[in-house]
């Protein structure tokens, strides 16, 4: 990787440059001023919480609204697993975005607010699809998405 010492915090001496896993790797941090985060004080801004790729916009979203990724339906209750927090969000902005299994994961929220409630959804991983509607597949499918 190019620049990676300057990229991440890492012991560039050590084995596997400190990191003790591919999680403690992938889940890192990286180096000051290497991903400023861009009016942090400006509550209307929403900054890309990973290295991700915008996939979709929904304005003013319904709680029956059908949004589709790699060529499957979900809505609003899918999304926050049939949960009660769904009506809070109807009226709202969804931002979708496409996270490539090569971009860096550490998940950041750089937004005035407090996480109230988690939730472990087993079975919602999304594979990517070499080959969903594309005769020809991109072959920078790993970092771009073809959906």
């Amino acid at each position: 990787m190019i620049d990676f010492v300057e990229k991440y915090v890492c012991e560039p001496s050590a084995e596997y440059c400190g990191f003790k896993s591919w999680d403690d790797f992938f889940t890192g941090l990286f180096g000051l001023g290497v991903r400023p985060v861009a009016f942090p004080d400006n509550h209307d801004i929403v900054n890309s919480a990973c290295e991700s790729t915008v996939y979709c916009i929904s304005y003013n979203i319904e709680e029956l609204d059908i949004s589709w990724l790699k060529g499957e339906p979900y809505w609003l209750n899918h999304m926050l697993n049939h949960g009660d927090l769904a009506s809070q969000f109807v009226g709202r902005t969804v931002y979708q975005a496409f996270l490539s299994a090569t971009k860096y994961h550490l998940w950041d929220s750089p937004v005035n607010g407090k996480v109230v409630k988690t939730v472990m959804i087993p079975g919602t991983y999304d594979a990517e699809s070499p080959a969903m509607g594309f005769p020809n597949p991109d072959p920078d499918a790993l970092n771009l998405s073809q959906a």
